[in-house]
């Protein structure tokens, strides 16, 4: 009995350091995210702040879903979304934002 209690203690434990794991792979992701950029194109500012919002041009919140880095503007009760494929070059100092939808591409430089 006591083996038995033992080996399921040894289970629960693993499962929950895999866990732990993947939500933490999830946030350094969205850390690469977080700061004040500016927009080349526009010469404007825009801040990703660790609690998935956005203070600038961009919407009012954001996340990483599925692989891709989704803006989420607020209307008519709900949420917009906007899907874009992202990348991260120069020691994560310069991001490129490409709209999957409409291919327009936004350069951004770290601040």
């Amino acid at each position: 009995m006591k083996k038995y209690l033992i080996l399921h203690l040894v289970i629960v434990m693993f499962i929950g350091i895999f866990l732990s794991g993947c939500s933490e792979s999830q946030s350094i992701e969205e850390q690469r995210f977080v700061g004040t950029w500016i927009m080349e194109e526009m010469e404007t500012t825009i801040t990703f702040y660790s609690n998935g919002e956005i203070k600038g041009v961009f919407g009012d919140k954001y996340e990483i879903k599925d692989g891709k880095f989704v803006i989420l503007t607020r209307f008519a009760g709900g949420y917009n979304q906007e899907f874009y494929s992202y990348s991260f070059y120069n020691n994560d100092t310069r991001l490129t934002l490409t709209n999957i939808e409409t291919e327009v591409i936004h350069n951004l430089i770290k601040k």
